[in-house]
């Protein structure tokens, strides 16, 4: 309990930096830009139905208790803050793009953007194409009030505590301070920041294998107090924006953003395996995987506004991306096996978007996006080059608007895009794809609004899943990505139905084409092969959310969802059903200027693959405090995670079911019980008012696997 103190009292001492950045995360990780801080507990937002989405107009109530951005838009209906991760989805979407003023933001600017400069929030349900193409599926564009000249400094820190010491030797699990400054003037706005982030994180995992006729393996079970699969990031992000106004409608930014990655894991086992003679052995394997990266990415942004019909929005973007990686294996007395190599992606893009408005009713948007992309893989001991793909890709899109009613809106249009890429056998592959949308939205009355949607979206294969450069996974099994892995292709249908300002449900179907799915296969020389394929995917869900104000100072929130999920390749087919859930109450006690909250969450998610399935996601409870000091300028908020598990799934598993290969592995999460978030926020502002607002992000792909959706 000393030693838990000591961090804590560190933690709130040393609340150093707090920037905010898009930082690439590993596997179980919250996000960089953590900006969390009061939560809000009275929602009386004035809502007004538009033909797009809703339009909310922000009260000195909704800010009451709340001194973070991403808290203020968890308070609206149907948009969840996750405040432990610090992300945000819009009804259970996390395919969300936050703007400001019309113009995207990153997360960072979204900590520094003090509460209190927000005027109304709009959460759009048929964005624009140049988001819808890129594969958001919500946008929310918060509008501010006339801005500071002057300057901003924003600092802060977080940090995860393993009060019950269920984190093997690191009892502060995750801390990431950070620091940001901001200038806005006549002409010009700039920007600047860093963030440290040390996450480390120690799980009990076990598993069980079998190869038929070959081998048994079962390992040594682990728990909390002892665990065997140990994770670790240390990231340094620092980042740059200038933004010349030219004029009041027309302004061009720069970008410039730097990453260092170390990510890591070791997984110790003591396994116990019987071969086909009946013959026991038990030997210690470890399995260790690390990356170490370096990442630079630059981008040219103009937007501009001509006569109140047209807009124009061009960019231009660079991205470098160089990665040292190892795995290696080795089975005490009896096998080893290394792999290094240096990984590397150049990527270039390119967009122009043009909207022009022929009346209020009527308006056609067209665009084009162009992106090339190339991966390398190099032994690191040669430079010999043993993998590479390149992709060069073009989207056209047009798009018509049309309200022939004040409360009826037909969005209708269609994306053309061709693929085509190259790798070192020498053989050109080429994709097209058509990617209609259509969208009629009507509003029978000022509290009622109904949205049928049609989208098509678009997913591409990383490095990892693409490149043939590969290593053991064990003694029988190697990975090798899969170089004819083709883009996933995405149709969306939903109808969905707002009523008044607290509850809104909705009906979803998602058919997916070229889903990329784990596959395994045997090899001709006795061993076998984990790697990627295409199948089909079909997604259907139901879900619902309401926010019951109770009291003046009581509110009680909740969203549900039960999905359908279904894979099929063939005559293989695999399906599952999930019930999620998240449930809080918020209360504000107004005389200490508090607030207190406890959330249930079910979001663990039992997700099919084709030869098998495997758990995303995880259960929790959740009580937390915050309050804000000196008029507000320093916020802090203490989250606690009891060792309560009543309606939590303890472990999140995995399982391979095919003639040959047999695997269930078992993570234990017990390692959460007892964790204290500590968060710290101070904000000093200092200037006059202004009329502009301008941030803006260049979207990059982070080359990172899917991980298990942990904190």
């Amino acid at each position: 309990m000393k030693k838990f103190l000591t961090c804590i009292l560190a933690g709130m001492m040393g609340a150093s930096v707090t920037m905010a950045q898009d930082v690439a995360q590993m596997a179980d990780t919250v996000a960089m830009d953590s900006v969390e801080l009061e939560e809000l507990v009275v929602k009386e937002s004035l809502v007004k139905h538009t033909a797009n989405g809703d339009t909310y107009k922000v009260t000195e109530t909704m800010r009451r208790g709340v001194d973070g951005t991403l808290q203020l838009l968890g308070r609206l209906p149907g948009v969840t803050y996750d405040n432990v991760a610090n992300s945000i989805t819009v009804r259970n979407n996390s395919k969300v793009q936050i703007i400001v003023n019309g113009n995207p933001v990153d997360a960072n600017y979204l900590n520094a953007l003090p509460t209190e400069r927000i005027d109304r929030v709009e959460v759009v349900y048929v964005p624009s194409a140049r988001y819808t193409t890129a594969g958001y599926r919500y946008v929310i564009d918060i509008k501010l009030k006339p801005e500071y000249r002057g300057h901003d400094i924003y600092v802060g820190n977080f940090m995860m505590v393993s009060a019950g010491d269920n984190n093997g030797d690191d009892v502060v699990a995750n801390e990431q301070p950070q620091a940001m400054y901001m200038y806005s003037g006549d002409k010009v706005d700039f920007n600047a920041g860093y963030v440290f982030g040390e996450i480390n994180w120690n799980y009990p995992l076990s598993y069980t294998k079998s190869y038929p006729g070959i081998t048994d393996i079962f390992t040594d079970e682990y728990d909390e107090k002892n665990p065997n699969d140990h994770n670790h990031n240390r990231t340094h992000a620092a980042y740059a924006g200038l933004d010349w106004h030219i004029k009041p409608e027309q302004t061009l930014s720069l970008r410039a953003r730097y990453e260092n990655i170390d990510l890591g894991r070791t997984l110790e086992n003591r396994i116990h395996a019987t071969d086909a003679a009946g013959m026991e052995r038990v030997q210690d394997e470890v399995t260790v995987s690390d990356q170490q990266s370096d990442q630079f990415t630059g981008a040219m942004i103009y937007r501009g506004n001509f006569n109140e019909k047209w807009n124009i929005y061009a960019s231009l973007g660079y991205d470098r991306w160089n990665a040292d990686a190892l795995n290696s294996y080795s089975l005490a007395g009896s096998y080893a096996s290394e792999n290094l190599y240096h990984n590397t992606r150049d990527y270039l893009s390119g967009t122009f978007d043009l909207t022009y408005s022929f009346s209020d009713a009527m308006s056609l948007n067209v665009g084009y996006t162009g992106t090339w992309n190339r991966y390398d893989t190099h032994l690191k001991a040669s430079d010999l080059l043993v993998a590479q793909s390149i992709d060069s890709r073009h989207q056209a899109y047009a798009y018509y608007d049309y309200m022939p009613l004040p409360n009826l809106l037909l969005h209708v249009g269609t994306g053309v895009e061709y693929i085509g890429r190259s790798g070192l056998d020498g053989v050109d592959r080429d994709y097209w794809n058509l990617l209609p949308q259509a969208t009629l939205t009507y509003l029978p009355s000022e509290t009622v609004q109904l949205i049928a949607d049609y989208k098509t979206r678009m997913d591409y294969p990383l490095q990892y899943q693409l490149s043939t450069a590969g290593y053991d996974i064990d003694s029988l099994m190697r990975y090798e990505g899969n170089p004819l892995l083709a883009p996933a292709r995405t149709h969306t249908v939903s109808l969905s139905v707002g009523v008044g300002e607290s509850f809104y449900a909705s009906v979803e179907y998602n058919t997916t084409h070229d889903f990329m799915s784990e596959w395994y296969a045997p090899l001709d020389d006795g061993r076998f092969l984990s790697t990627f394929g295409n199948a089909r995917y079909h997604n259907f869900k139901v879900m619902a959310g309401y926010d019951w104000e109770i009291s003046k100072y009581v509110t009680w929130s909740n969203t549900v969802q039960l999905g359908y999920d279904k894979i099929r390749l063939g005559s293989i087919s695999r399906d599952r059903t999930n019930f999620c859930m998240v449930s809080q109450l918020r209360y504000w006690l107004s005389p200490w200027k508090m607030q207190f909250s406890g959330t249930y969450s079910r979001g663990m998610e039992r997700t099919p693959q084709l030869q098998g399935w495997s758990d995303y996601g995880q259960d929790m409870w959740q009580l937390s405090a915050q309050k804000a000091f000196l008029g507000g300028k320093l916020a802090v908020s203490l989250i606690y995670i009891p060792p309560l598990h009543l309606g939590v799934r303890g472990h999140q598993r995995s399982c391979v079911e095919t003639p040959f290969y047999h695997t269930m592995q078992s993570l234990n999460l017990n390692t959460y019980d007892n964790m204290v978030l500590v968060r710290l926020q101070f904000r000093f502002s200092t200037g006059k008012l202004r009329n502009r607002a301008l941030q803006d992000n260049f979207d990059t792909t982070k080359e990172q696997k899917k991980d298990r959706g942990l904190m």
